[in-house]
């Protein structure tokens, strides 16, 4: 064998999260896929590799079939290897094993039926590990894997020594795992064609082992063509035909497919990786100041001496770590475990033969159909956010709420076969949801669900409206991000390289005014004293003075089923109102009521009773109550918006979502409505993001020592075309 030889095992992994726009799709497509696609299929002597998720085959299947037809020919002839995966792309540590293996199989069963070829290798999206995956991956019938060679500098492996493959497993179960290239990551295509084959000739020079060295360069595909200025550099000014070029008239540089890798040489050895992703990711879940602080110091290195001796040690925290920085992304990550447990209960009975007698709904065609839009809401793009909009895009996170809601959906016509009259009954439940340590309660109907944090002000914190499949309260708390900082300096269209989509560009003129952070979760339900100096603006900022304690505080809650088909929920809390070092007594009750509204399965109430009482023993003067109440509408409307005085009534309707929400009051009411934005980052630049509405009925009065405020609102939500 020659020294001067190696293998180059290219490839590239494409997805589109559920729920995004068809035409971002077709952008893709035509800007990154099919050129990428064509560019390789003029160069049959390069092998490569490539991982498409399910949702993208499907779409491409549907809209551009020329696609699949030209990988399956690709496949065929030996020129292209396909991987496995998430069909949903999920995080897989994020996941029963049930789904985790349940998705894989799916994905390759897929790629077998259409093009032709069983996939052995899989890809693991954004590359988050845990020590227990080759369990599960093994029992989807995956035999190797790729991950980024910051997970085996983590493991104390050499950065000389990641010319190869490595075998982890668990419980007796053996997984081979390739490396990726960090270095080839950001060279590729940011640099020349060239500095990527000096590079690659560069360590063959330095390679001293006995096998042919082998090295990974497998990434986003978007970032050939999709990615900010990238399809210039890409295909206009022809890096990636040149680089095929370079690769082919290079004889110490073979393409080979991970396949031809593994059956061409033996592991380098055993390993165990320990829970990681790649560098970015691990500081992007960490605490927005610890997350700048970690950049800060690895830029600091750049150009240092030590830098890579120092850097191997440098890492963040694990993926798991955005369901503590982000609530949001929590509550949806415990709906579907919810589900899937739930799912699998099902599972269990339909295996009994008389429970499935007895129940005509339990069939596995429901039970696939249910299964395969809980998968769907597991779609990773939603859960984190890092560069890309992710979770701060709310068309996205509705596409989860869609997809698991639908399953639920799914779930209660089975549930309700079970019973004699042959309908779901309504119901409630106390249970840790959030995994905090503290009692959650969810109440059920035929059509509504209603998540509340007792022990957070009595807050809804998630309101599904079953007909529409619809989070009305899918909104965005405002964070401080790492990056926020950086904004504060940024013009319209200013940033330190366009190109790289780490740096930080302004989409639109006036962010930093926008930069505005709550110090609570922005729910329902959230019972607000205002201080009499306090305005709608100052509110809006979140810059007002609360008087009361009854936010954060935790209420009672007792629950009960009505006659009726109807559940109530009394909440109430003995707290205080502070007007500077004075301290008055007051109780906060409201009884919820949910019912569903006779002959109408489109529509459904929640009648909500508040009653205010002091507690003192002196007149509490210039009460200013304001229960606050977020919905997630999908656009912003200014005209509907602002101060509005002796309402009777208020409705809002989403045209795109196709439901309407009327608001009635038991007394004329003042009122806020303005609209809740979000500063974000993006491939495309930071943007403001409208999140959902702020609706603040609010009222004056003074309370008498023993006496009462009440007032009585009734929502209704019905479907519209």
């Amino acid at each position: 064998m020659s020294m001067r030889e190696a293998d180059l095992i290219f490839g590239v992994h494409i997805h589109q999260p559920i729920g995004n726009f068809s035409h971002v799709l077709e952008e893709a497509y035509l800007k990154a896929y099919f050129p990428f696609l064509n560019a390789m299929w003029d160069h049959p002597k390069i092998r490569w590799n490539l991982h498409c998720t399910g949702i993208l085959w499907e779409w491409m299947e549907k809209y551009h079939p020329e696609y699949l037809e030209k990988v399956r020919m690709m496949a065929e002839r030996g020129q292209l290897e396909i991987l496995t995966g998430g069909y949903y792309e999920p995080i897989l540590p994020a996941l029963k094993d049930q789904d985790k293996i349940g998705q894989i199989k799916k994905l390759t069963r897929y790629i077998l039926t259409h093009l032709k070829v069983e996939p052995k290798g899989m890809w693991c999206a954004e590359r988050v590990w845990e020590p227990h995956l080759p369990k599960p991956i093994t029992l989807a019938g995956a035999e190797y894997t790729v991950l980024d060679d910051e997970h085996f500098l983590a493991a104390g492996i050499s950065p000389d020594a990641l010319s190869g493959y490595y075998r982890v497993e668990e419980e007796g179960r053996s997984l081979d795992v390739f490396p990726i290239s960090h270095e080839l990551r950001y060279t590729m295509p940011w640099k020349d064609p060239e500095e990527t084959i000096i590079l690659f000739e560069r360590w063959i020079k330095l390679h001293t082992g006995a096998r042919t060295p082998v090295w990974v360069m497998m990434d986003d595909g978007e970032k050939f063509g999709l990615w900010p200025q990238t399809h210039a550099l890409v295909y206009e000014r022809q890096w990636l035909e040149r680089f095929l070029n370079l690769i082919e008239q290079n004889p110490n540089i073979k393409t080979i497919t991970f396949a031809e890798a593994r059956l061409s040489r033996p592991p380098l050895g055993k390993i165990y990786l320990p829970a990681s992703s790649y560098f970015e990711m691990s500081a992007w879940s960490l605490p927005a100041g610890l997350c700048a602080e970690l950049e800060s110091v690895a830029a600091d290195l750049k150009g240092v001496d030590k830098e890579q001796r120092i850097k191997k040690f440098l890492r963040g925290g694990i993926w798991r770590n955005f369901f503590v920085k982000y609530p949001e992304s929590n509550t949806m990550h415990k709906k579907s475990l919810r589900i899937s447990a739930r799912l699998e209960r099902l599972r269990q009975k339909s295996l009994n033969k008389k429970s499935a007698e007895r129940n005509p709904e339990l069939t596995p065609e429901r039970l696939n159909l249910a299964e395969d839009h809980l998968w769907a809401g597991q779609c990773n793009c939603a859960y984190w956010h890092g560069v890309f909009g992710g979770l701060y895009l709310p068309i996205l996170r509705q596409a989860i709420f869609k997809n698991l809601i639908q399953a639920e959906k799914i779930l209660d016509i089975i549930d309700a076969g079970a019973q004699k009259n042959r309908t779901f009954a309504p119901c409630f439940e106390f249970l840790d949801f959030a995994g905090d340590g503290r009692k959650d309660l969810i109440v059920e109907s035929i059509d509504q669900s209603l998540y509340f944090s007792p022990e957070s002000g009595g807050s809804l914190f998630e309101w599904d409206f079953k007909p529409r499949e619809v989070n009305l309260g899918n909104v965005l708390t405002r964070r401080l991000e790492a990056y926020h900082s950086k904004v504060l300096n940024l013009s319209q269209g200013s940033s330190a390289n366009q190109m790289d989509i780490n740096s930080v560009l302004a989409k639109e003129e006036g962010l930093r005014d926008h930069l505005q952070y709550d110090w609570y979760r922005r729910a329902s339900f959230l019972d607000h004293f205002l201080e009499k100096d306090s305005t709608l603006e100052s509110f809006r900022r979140c810059v007002y003075r609360e008087e009361g304690d009854f936010i954060l505080e935790p209420y009672s809650a007792d629950p009960k089923i009505l006659l009726g088909s109807g559940i109530e929920v009394a909440f109430a809390r003995n707290g205080s109102l502070w007007r500077g070092d004075d301290r008055e007594l007051i109780r906060v009750e409201k009884k919820i009521y949910l019912k569903p509204l006779k002959d109408s399965g489109d529509a459904s109430s929640l009648e909500a009773r508040y009653r205010i009482t002091n507690l003192g023993r002196r007149i509490v003067r210039d009460v200013w109550f304001a229960p606050e109440f977020n919905f997630a509408f999908s656009v912003y409307d200014a005209a509907q918006d602002g101060s509005f005085l002796k309402l009777k009534s208020w409705q809002r309707a989403d045209v795109h979502h196709h439901w309407k929400l009327s608001v009635d009051f038991s007394n004329l009411t003042d009122a806020w409505i303005f609209p809740l934005e979000t500063v974000s980052n993006s491939e495309g630049g930071c943007e403001k993001t409208f999140q959902g509405l702020v609706f603040l009925p609010h009222w004056k009065f003074d309370l008498p020592v023993g006496e009462s405020f009440e007032q009585t609102l009734k929502f209704t939500v019905e479907s519209i075309i």
